[in-house]
Formats: structure tokens, sequence, C-alpha cells
């Protein structure tokens, strides 16, 4: 069993890191992605089909192949996060964080005592079914997940400061198309609005030393560093690039026949 986390050993080096969030079920997706060279994958419960087996499955590949899985969960107290923990996940990510408290209470689910209430059950996935010894297994479970959180709207961009202060935290995204959505400019995600916006998130990253993750669908990997970003998410997920990818054949193929 892994006891160590390359993604988040990565982050505390400073280095810049790209991952890409998946939909197909199949392991093989996790499998391809670790042979591209992507940093960690991203199984979003609340916009895919996954099951918690589908999850572990994803799981025991990524383990294989030496890729970190990262699982984003719609809400702070979601009752899949310790079944998940016991799989061996990498991280955990709260979408929509609004408020401190939801930071809390993601936190105390996820973290061992003092710092959270995370449950204690030695001889499943995580501990190597008891093969870890459950004493050394607790003492650096904290310092190997990844807890992270996604701030969507205006009202979590407003709270930003108390919530990228919440002792716990690795990390937090900013959702450049919900935040479009909740500022009124929809899909727009160059617009004024969103920019000033996400400047005063990055500023409260900052004093807080909270690393920032962007998602490049309107931004280069340039901007997106220039913007604040050291987690970035590559512009497109599994499907997309799968669909560019078979109507980049099929163009080529059939201007090929039509030259010929």
């Amino acid at each position: 069993m892994k006891t160590s986390n390359t993604l988040m050993q990565k982050l505390a080096n400073g280095e810049a890191v790209i991952g890409i969030g998946v939909h197909f079920t199949d392991a093989a997706i996790v499998e391809l992605s670790a042979f591209a060279g992507f940093d960690w994958v991203s199984l979003t419960l609340e916009n895919s089909v996954f099951s918690l087996e589908h999850c572990a499955t994803m799981q025991r590949a990524a383990d294989a192949c030496g890729i970190p899985v990262v699982v984003h969960v719609p809400r702070a107290d979601d009752d899949r996060i310790l079944p998940l923990l016991h799989t061996g996940v990498d991280g955990v990510v709260l979408s929509r964080a609004r408020t401190r408290a939801d930071v809390e209470t993601l936190v105390d689910m996820c973290r061992f005592p003092p710092l959270g209430q995370r449950g204690a059950h030695p001889g499943v996935r995580s501990d190597g079914y008891g093969e870890i010894g459950y004493d050394a297994f607790v003492a650096g479970a904290d310092e190997a997940l990844f807890v992270g959180i996604a701030i969507e709207d205006v009202e979590g961009c407003e709270s930003a400061e108390e919530i990228l202060s919440t002792p716990g935290l690795t990390m937090a995204w900013v959702g450049l198309y919900d935040l479009s959505h909740s500022l009124g400019v929809p899909n727009d995600l160059r617009h004024p609005k969103v920019m000033e916006t996400l400047a005063k998130v990055v500023e409260a990253a900052k004093r807080h030393h909270i690393p920032i993750g962007l998602p490049g669908y309107a931004h280069s990997f340039t901007e997106l560093r220039e913007l604040g970003a050291t987690v970035f998410m590559s512009p497109g997920n599994d499907y997309t690039f799968l669909g560019k990818a078979l109507r980049a054949h099929v163009d080529s193929a059939r201007a090929e026949l039509a030259a010929a």
C-alpha cells in the first residue's frame, strides 16, 4: 500500500500540477491519464454516475500507475466521504463551498483528531487491510490527504477570507463557469466581473498560503499562472478530449479521401 501522496509532495515543493476530470467508469481512463503524464485525476460525484464501487476500482488502477485520485463531493457532510477514505482515495474536494462552516465540516469529516473527527476503522484498504500498523497509519494520514474546496459563486467569494483561513485546508479551486453564472455574466469567463472577483479570492489565498487551482477553459496556462494559479485543470475532460480526437481523425480521413 502507498504511504505517501505525490500530489501533496508536488504542492509542498511549489511545483505546478495539471489534472484532468474523468467521467468514464472504466478504470482504463485512469491508466491512460497516468501514462499521458497528468499529476492527478478528479472524479466529480455530482456530475457523473460514479458509485463507491467505481471509485474503489479507479483507486486501485491509480495506485498501480502511481497517479493520485481526488474525489469531489457535493456536500461537506456527505456520508460517502468516510467509505472513500477507507478505500484509500488521495483527496476529497467540496464543491460550492460558501462558508467557513462548510469547510470546517469537511475538515472534520476528513482529518483525524485533534484537527477533525474522522472515523477510525482499522483493517480496510487505506491501512493495507491491517498490514500497516494503525498507529503509524493515523500518524501519517492527515499529511498525505489532499483536502480541497471549490469556490464557485458570489457567496463563497465574499466569504473567501474566512473560508481560506480554515485549518486543515490544502488548496482551493475557483470554478469560473459557475462563478460567471452567479455574477450574471454566464459563460463569459473573461468578463471583468469574473476577473475582479477572482483577483480578490487569489489575494485572500496568498495571505493564508493556500494554493489556487483554475481551469483552462478560457485562458492559456500562462494566463492562469499570471492570475495566481499553481494548480491547473486541463481545458476539457475525458469525454471532450475523446470527442475532439475522434472528430480530428474523421475530418482528416474525409479530407484525404476527397483529395484522392
